[in-house]
């Protein structure tokens, strides 16, 4: 068990440290309504930082696009978290800026302002801000455990790594 855990820490080390400096993405995206349905909306595309690939999630019954600019239609009024994914061409950085809308027959709101979270290679968050949907690191007697999502996000990361090494050059 023991050398199990050195061999995954050092692929960790190896997949946090050895992808090439690259500017920063940062996704973003901006919405219209359709005039002609309310319920469908239109996505664009506003990333900075050479994102090549793109993922959305509409969360609306498992809706997804890997569309730069898609249009989706929303399964009915409510309140979504709208993800949009902006990754590099290797896939060795990625960026996701979420935001809540309220999708009624009278338009959209949005409800966060937007919510970014990265990962891989030297990216930030950089210009994104605002509420949204966060979970915080957990801390337990003084010992700070990150948040969930953030170890998935390495552990997808070793997984390329261990199948596409080329990925990440190294």
């Amino acid at each position: 068990m023991k050398e199990y855990l050195i061999t995954l820490t050092f692929l960790l080390a190896v997949a946090l440290f050895a992808v090439p400096a690259t500017a920063a993405i940062v996704s973003d995206f901006t919405y219209t309504v359709d005039p002609s349905d309310p319920l469908t909306i239109h996505f664009t595309e506003k990333s900075t930082g050479g994102a090549s690939n793109w993922f959305w999630m509409f969360n609306d019954g498992g809706a997804v696009s890997n569309e730069r600019n898609p249009t989706h239609t929303f399964s009915g009024e409510g309140t979504y978290l709208v993800s949009c994914v902006a990754q590099s061409s290797d896939y060795s950085e990625e960026n996701t800026m979420r935001k809540q809308l309220t999708i009624t027959l009278g338009g959209v709101t949005d409800d966060s302002g937007g919510s970014g979270s990265s990962s891989g290679g030297s990216s930030s968050n950089g210009g994104n801000s605002g509420g949204g949907i966060s979970l915080p690191d957990i801390s337990l007697g003084g010992i700070s455990i990150p948040n969930p999502m953030d170890i998935i996000g390495e552990y997808i990361k070793l997984i390329r790594v261990m199948i596409i090494p080329s990925n990440y050059n190294i």
